[in-house]
C-alpha cells in the first residue's frame, strides 16, 4: 500500500471521506497556544447538526524539543452524539521532521474496522492519506519546502467503532522502536510494512510462562469470542499483539452464537455479527461484525454457534519480543487491501456445536 494513496474509492466505508474543510479557527483559539498539545477536536451532533468541539488528550501525550507524541482519548465513533472525525492540530516548528499517524482499535476482534488517515499542511492541502486498518501507520517526511506551523492530522471512519488515535513527530534520525522505561507500560515497534505492533511489560512474565497452561488446556478446549478477546488484552485491559495463554503454532477453537447474519451484495460477502464483552470488563458488551466471502445465509442463521479454528502466527520479533496474531486476522488484513474477504471453509471446525 502506498502512503500517498487516497482512501479506496471502491470501499463502501470510505467512498464519501475526504479532507474536511470545516472552520476550526474559533475552537482553535479557545485554549492558549502553549497548550495546543493537550487538546484535540472531534465532531458531535448538537441541535441536529455536527459541530466541532475540543476534547482533552490522553495523559500519555508529551512534547519535547525534538519530538511530540499526541494520544487521543478513546473515541466512540458514530455512537450517540459522536460523529465520524477526530483530528489533532500539531504545531510543527522544525523542518526536516517525520510524521507518523495511526489508529488503534479498542477491540482486538474488530478486525474489519478501517480508518482514513489524512495529513494536511497549514494551507489545508492534503499531503498524504491512507485507508488503514488498526495499527497501520501513515509515515511522511517533511520536505525542504514544506511549511512549518499548525498542520492537521485527521482520523475518520464511517463505522460505529471505538479507536484511540496517535500522532508522532520527530526531528532528525527516526527510531523505529520506542524503548521501554520504568514509566512506559508498553513497547511500540514499527515494522517495515507500515504496521505498528504493541507488547506490554505487565503481561510479559505471564506470556513467557504460558506453555504449561497450553498443555493443560489442550486443542479440544472451545473458548468463546469474549475469551478470545481477553487473550489479546494486557493487565490494563489494553489490546496488544500478543496472546496471554497461547503461543505460535497453537490452534484455538472458538465458538459463540451468531446474533445477526445478512448478505451484503456490494461487498459480495456475508456479515456475521457477534456480541462480546469488553475484555476483562464483565459488564460492557458490544457487537463486532466479521465478513466471509459469498452468500452464507442459507447455511447459517441467528442462534447458530459455528466452531472456528484459528492458528497463532508470529508477525514480528524485536530483540526476542515475539508479536503474534491469528491466521484469520492476517488473511483478512491482506485481502482488505484488495477489497476481498476470506472464505469461511478454512476456519470452520464445525458448523454448529455438537454437529
Amino acid at each position: 500500500m502506498h502512503l500517498h494513496e487516497a482512501p479506496n474509492a471502491h470501499s463502501e466505508e470510505f467512498k464519501n471521506i475526504n479532507n474536511t474543510d470545516h472552520v476550526y479557527a474559533e475552537n482553535y483559539q479557545q485554549k492558549s497556544a502553549s497548550s495546543w498539545w493537550q487538546i484535540g477536536w472531534y465532531f458531535v451532533k448538537e441541535a441536529g447538526r455536527f459541530v466541532e468541539r475540543q476534547i482533552n488528550l490522553d495523559g500519555q501525550s508529551s512534547v519535547g524539543r525534538d519530538s511530540m507524541y499526541l494520544v487521543s482519548p478513546t473515541i466512540d465513533y458514530n455512537n450517540g452524539s459522536v460523529g465520524s472525525e477526530f483530528y489533532f492540530r500539531p504545531n510543527i516548528t522544525r523542518g526536516m521532521s517525520t510524521i507518523d499517524m495511526h489508529g488503534h482499535r479498542l477491540f482486538a476482534l474488530d478486525i474489519f474496522s478501517r480508518m482514513s488517515l489524512i495529513l494536511s499542511n497549514p494551507s489545508g492541502t492534503t499531503i498524504a492519506s491512507l485507508n488503514a486498518g488498526t495499527n497501520q501507520y501513515l509515515f511522511y517526511n517533511l520536505k525542504k519546502n514544506d511549511p512549518i506551523s499548525s498542520w492537521k492530522a485527521q482520523y475518520i471512519t464511517n463505522s460505529s467503532t471505538t479507536w484511540q488515535n496517535y500522532l508522532r513527530v520527530t526531528s532528525g534520525t527516526r527510531s523505529y522502536t520506542l524503548q521501554e522505561n520504568s514509566d512506559t507500560p508498553k513497547t511500540i515497534y514499527y515494522t517495515s510494512n507500515n504496521r505498528i505492533l504493541l507488547s506490554s511489560k505487565n503481561t510479559r512474565e505471564k506470556i513467557n510462562n504460558r506453555q504449561l497452561l497450553n498443555q493443560q488446556q489442550g486443542y479440544t478446549k472451545i473458548i468463546s469470542l469474549s475469551d478470545l478477546e481477553k487473550e489479546f488484552r494486557d493487565d490494563n485491559n489494553t489490546v496488544i499483539d500478543q496472546l496471554r495463554n497461547y503461543k505460535v503454532g497453537d490452534k484455538i477453537l472458538v465458538s459463540s452464537p451468531i446474533d445477526q447474519i445478512s448478505y451484503n451484495k456490494q461487498r459480495k460477502a456475508t456479515a456475521f455479527t457477534f456480541s462480546l464483552y469488553d475484555g476483562f470488563n464483565s459488564v460492557a458488551k458490544r457487537n463486532i461484525t466479521w465478513y466471509f466471502a459469498g452468500d452464507l445465509t442459507k447455511i447459517f442463521k441467528p442462534g447458530d454457534s459455528p466452531v472456528f479454528v484459528f492458528t497463532v502466527e508470529e508477525i514480528g520479533n524485536n530483540n526476542g519480543t515475539i508479536f503474534e496474531s491469528l491466521d484469520f486476522f492476517e488473511q483478512t488484513f491482506t485481502l482488505q487491501n484488495q477489497d476481498k474477504y476470506p472464505h469461511i471453509e478454512p476456519f470452520i471446525y464445525q458448523s454448529k456445536v455438537g454437529s
